[in-house]
């Protein structure tokens, strides 16, 4: 591909072969939206909003049509392409590829069948440009919409037949390179998850070193109350010397509370009686530790949490890494679930988190197990990282690619 000199309708990044301006049109005018489906089978696999991430069907629950809910309308054909009309920035949108006649839609997607380069659509429709015009026609706050027919009269820029389809061949192969790295990350969790089973069953055991640096057995696993490694803080940030008010986000950790509420401040303007919270402390929410809100803070020096959380630190007979570890186990949960049964709001008081009975390792052979779970992580996260960055690099080519 060469760099050309931007005009009006020819895009930044251009393959050699090609030339000229590309054509102005309408959607409607070179597609069908919402064709006029077929009776739908008896049985079929249904599509909603929560079937597609990342363009990859993940969702493949077959139904009947008696119990089919009424947005079940839109019956697919190869190369039919589904864009999101509600929340149309979330971009779950489908290149239907299957030769298959037994998949519907619902009716929160438009369904746009083409005699162009569906491929080439496709890609379009997921550029910055475009996202920008179609949020300008929706209606609604909480839920933004285009209808089909507004989305139909939006003008896109299109070249010749075979430049769409060479577009499309190859951020077709861009997109592969990104599955095949998600499913290598997948499978590399699944893995560590796999594992981190049989370790905790005490099915996989680590031999440690001895004084003389003989390698040997370690001792077995005791059962002790999770109290005997924790001891609760409760510092309030009486002078508002510390103003980095942070949350616990089920799925990242610690993050700034600005970051888990979209930029709305929450917080109480009255920051003194929050409670801070210093690197490798732990905190959770009571209420919301049944979901996953308990982490411990690397990412910060310190910071401050609401009055509810509790915060407290491990002592030096417990590996960091090995207890965050332990509290994704299965029977960790289980406790956390028993221990916020009979609660009003399932909230978990930290008189019962100390009560946990577990079963521990030593010190030493906690260490291996740390150190060998920390190598998995670090494997995920370079898969991780290469998604993330052909991520960006096909976001730059969506914006360059195109006009």
């Amino acid at each position: 591909m060469t760099k050309t000199t931007t005009t009006k309708k020819v895009p930044d990044l251009r393959f050699p072969e090609f030339e000229g301006e590309w054509e102005k049109k309408k959607i409607k005018d070179f597609t069908t939206i919402n064709p006029k489906s077929e009776s739908l089978p008896h049985s079929f696999i249904y599509i909603d909003l929560d079937s597609v991430k990342n363009g990859i069907l993940f969702k493949n629950k077959r139904i009947s049509k008696n119990d089919s809910p009424s947005r079940a309308q839109r019956l697919l054909k190869k190369n039919d392409i589904l864009f999101q009309t509600v929340r149309p920035y979330q971009k779950n949108n489908l290149l239907f590829k299957l030769d298959k006649e037994d998949y519907v839609a619902s009716t929160g997607y438009a369904q746009i069948r083409t005699s162009f380069s569906s491929g080439y659509l496709y890609y379009f429709l997921h550029t910055e440009n475009l996202l920008k015009i179609v949020l300008s026609r929706c209606t609604g706050t909480s839920y933004p919409a285009i209808n089909s027919k507004d989305l139909g009269e939006i003008k896109i820029n299109l070249p010749s037949l075979p430049e769409q389809q060479k577009i499309a061949d190859f951020l077709t192969q861009v997109d592969k390179k990104i599955e095949l790295l998600e499913k290598k990350q997948a499978a590399l969790e699944q893995y560590k998850k796999g594992v981190m089973q049989k370790i905790f069953n005490r099915e996989i055991r680590f031999q440690i070193e001895n004084e003389a640096g003989e390698r040997i057995q370690p001792p077995a696993w005791e059962e002790k109350k999770l109290g005997d490694f924790i001891t609760r803080k409760s510092i309030r940030n009486k002078n508002l010397k510390v103003s980095k008010v942070l949350s616990v986000n089920n799925l990242k950790g610690f993050i700034s509370q600005s970051e888990q509420f979209d930029n709305h401040r929450v917080a109480s303007k009255d920051l003194s009686n929050y409670k801070i919270v210093d690197r490798h402390d732990v905190a959770f929410n009571p209420s919301r530790i049944n979901v996953g809100s308990i982490a411990i803070l690397k990412d910060f020096e310190r910071g401050i949490v609401s009055p509810m959380y509790e915060v407290f630190s491990l002592n030096k007979n417990i590996n960091q890494i090995f207890f965050e570890n332990l509290i994704e186990t299965h029977f960790f949960n289980h406790l956390v679930k028993v221990g916020c049964s009979g609660s009003v709001r399932d909230s978990l008081n930290y008189e019962v988190l100390e009560e946990f009975k577990l079963n521990f390792p030593c010190i030493e052979e906690q260490t291996k197990i740390a150190n060998f779970l920390s190598a998995l992580d670090q494997k995920i996260e370079a898969v991780a990282e290469r998604s993330r960055s052909h991520r960006e690099w096909k976001k730059g080519l969506l914006q360059k690619m195109f006009v």
